[in-house]
């Protein structure tokens, strides 16, 4: 195993090898397009699990993704959160396609049922009339990707 994964694999076998009942993890369902009530639900999801000394957080994604803004705001809730967030792509089968991946992957600990699907990160954003519209702006795109 090189280095670099050493600390990650060893720290998600000490999250593992903590007990913790169903009572010490808070879980927020995330389906559908991630938009600015997404945001506020995953802030308010660990803003509760802090204060109220909830071990971690887990976010199940089942997502086709959403807007980029919100993604990049949900990105900052996890870095900056005290306790670790969880991404799970759950149930069997689920996807988190886009938004749903990058968040995804900016979570402390990812994992996916069988099954489930991540990909296609083709940044949006959203309309005045809450359709997604791509951004085909070269840089964002290729930053994303």
């Amino acid at each position: 195993m090189r280095k670099g994964r050493l600390l990650p694999t060893l720290m998600l076998l000490l999250f593992l090898a903590v007990p913790a009942s169903a009572a010490d993890v808070l879980a927020l369902q995330i389906s559908g397009a991630i938009n600015p009530a997404t945001d506020d639900l995953v802030l308010s999801a660990i803003q509760e699990a802090d204060g109220k000394g909830y071990q971690a957080l887990i976010l199940y994604l089942n997502t086709p993704g959403g807007g980029l803004e919100e993604t990049k705001a949900i990105l900052d809730h996890i870095s900056g959160s005290k306790i670790p967030v969880i991404g799970y792509v759950y149930p069997e089968s689920a996807t988190a396609w886009s938004a749903g991946t990058v968040i995804l992957l900016g979570s402390d600990i990812a994992a996916m049922a069988p099954h489930a699907i991540i990909g296609s990160a083709q940044p949006v954003k959203l309309s005045p009339t809450g359709e997604t519209e791509p951004i085909n702006d070269t840089k964002t795109t290729n930053a994303v990707v």
